[in-house]
């Protein structure tokens, strides 16, 4: 599907499997949802917050799907924006260069524009999904926010723009986060045994480091100690790499590479969630009303909550670091190999 830019979504789709489609490949694509209506407008806004692009009637003539194909691709695939960039040469100069958007999704493009237009000053949250989606009540919008900025910083630095080129101060959420959920866990809104504030680094070098932390239980344990200091040892660690998160061909060329997959489940899912730049607070807890984290992170926020068990992160965690064992084992073998050769 990486060879096709638009996704046409037919009828027989349920809006269930809809939903599911959106989240994995929304992003990806621009999305039109084929219907025998238009919806009406709260459920369009709804849907189209969601990811879909556009929407084809049934009655919907060639030329018509001919047209909306054209305003999404081919029209776009030849405006180009300058953006300032590092010159091979010189350091101090920038080049202006041009960027195709014909690979960006509408949400993507409204965003480019939006922060291109107010290039002179910050853009708050609220007026940013105010621009893309016409409101900016729902939690949905605030948590979509931060995933198309990933996703359009990570198409930018594939075209060769600067990382750093959209700076965003969304990280003081988290930290606003870790505040607030100590008052939560002193009103016992919920059971905490630890908390920390981690901060995934944008330089290439992928490392993961705990920037704040907290333990709720008075054991005193540290932040390298516990499931949380494991937890962040290992992906940013060279098991990391072993396990090929950030070397992607690592996996299938390790003797192991069943046993491989088998440990990776949860730690890929962090290293999407938390990407390059990007900061959020890890929570262990017991909850019996889940409520007052999610009025707090989600609508207070405009976070994301994902909610893990505790015991399968402490398999998978255990399952990785057995492979660190194995994996120094079999190094320590083959240099004692080597140096009696």
């Amino acid at each position: 599907m990486s060879f096709f830019d638009v996704l046409i979504v037919s009828e027989t789709i349920s809006d269930q499997e809809l939903t599911i489609i959106l989240e994995e490949v929304g992003e990806k694509f621009t999305i039109i949802r084929e219907t025998d209506r238009m919806p009406q407008k709260e459920e369009k806004a709804d849907w189209e917050s969601k990811g879909v692009d556009e929407w084809l009637l049934e009655d919907e003539t060639l030329s018509g799907l001919r047209e909306k194909l054209a305003e999404k691709t081919l029209k776009e695939s030849v405006y180009s924006i300058g953006f300032g960039m590092r010159g091979k040469q010189e350091e101090d100069e920038h080049e202006k260069r041009p960027i195709p958007l014909w690979n960006l999704t509408r949400s993507e493009r409204e965003m480019l524009s939006t922060l291109i237009s107010t290039k002179d000053a910050p853009i708050s949250r609220n007026d940013l999904a105010v621009k893309i989606w016409g409101d900016s009540d729902s939690a949905s919008h605030m948590t979509r926010l931060s995933t198309i900025i990933k996703h359009l910083r990570n198409k930018l630095k594939i075209d060769g723009v600067e990382y750093d080129v959209i700076r965003t101060n969304w990280e003081s959420k988290a930290y606003e986060a870790f505040s607030k959920a100590k008052r939560l866990h002193m009103n016992k809104s919920f059971k905490g045994e630890q908390m920390a504030v981690v901060h995934h680094s944008n330089d290439g070098e992928h490392k993961f480091e705990i920037e704040d932390f907290l333990d709720f239980t008075g054991s005193n344990k540290s932040s390298t100690g516990g499931l949380i200091g494991m937890m962040v040892g290992i992906l940013g660690g060279p098991v990391g790499i072993l396990l090929g998160w950030f070397t992607g061909g690592m996996i299938g060329a390790t003797q192991d590479a069943k046993e491989v997959r088998d440990a990776t489940g949860v730690f890929e899912f962090l290293v999407d969630k938390i990407g390059e730049g990007d900061t959020a607070l890890l929570l262990i807890a017991e909850e019996e009303d889940n409520r007052p984290l999610n009025q707090l992170i989600m609508m207070e926020l405009g976070g994301e909550i994902t909610r893990l068990d505790y015991e399968e992160v402490e398999n998978e965690v255990k399952k990785a670091q057995e492979m660190a064992k194995k994996s120094n084992e079999s190094e320590e073998a083959e240099n004692d190999k080597n140096s009696q050769e």
